[in-house]
Order: C-alpha cells, then structure tokens, then sequence
C-alpha cells in the first residue's frame, strides 16, 4: 500500500469511521476466505462463515452504540453554555 494514501485515509476520517472501516473489511475478506474454504471443506467454510457474521454484528453493535453516544452525550455536552 502507498504510504500517501495511508497518510490520506488517517488524515480524512476519524476513529470511529477508520474502526467501521476495518471491520467492513474484515468482513468482506472473511467472507471470501469462506467461500474459498467451503469449496475445499464445508465444515471449514461454515465456521469460517459464522466468523464473518459474528464480525458483521459486532460492526452493527458498534455503529448502534457510536451513534446513540453522539446523538446523546455529545450533542447534550456541545449545547451547554460554558461555565462562567
């Protein structure tokens, strides 16, 4: 990978977005190792398999949980006056 890009990506998103990222592409090359897997050994490619949708929860458990803590901590905490 060019190290600019990677500059790139880094600069351009947040920890959120880049941990959301990962895990989309932790699922998808999860998926394609299974069903590689599953043409040697079903069994394989089936464990393999709920590899990848235990991933694909844990990514849709994170984004859940990301947004209700911006919509609730963060905007409450942003709309405060500051103490004086």
């Amino acid at each position: 990978m060019d190290s600019n890009y990677l500059r790139k990506w880094n600069a351009a998103y947040n920890e959120r977005q880049k941990l959301q990222h990962v895990y989309v592409a932790l699922a998808v090359l999860s998926f394609i190792v299974a069903a590689i897997a599953s043409l040697i050994d079903q069994r394989s490619g089936r464990l393999i398999l709920r590899v990848t949708l235990f991933v694909i929860a844990v990514f849709l458990a994170n984004a859940v949980v990301w947004s209700l803590v911006h919509s609730n901590l963060l905007a409450g905490i942003k709309s405060r006056p500051p103490r004086s």
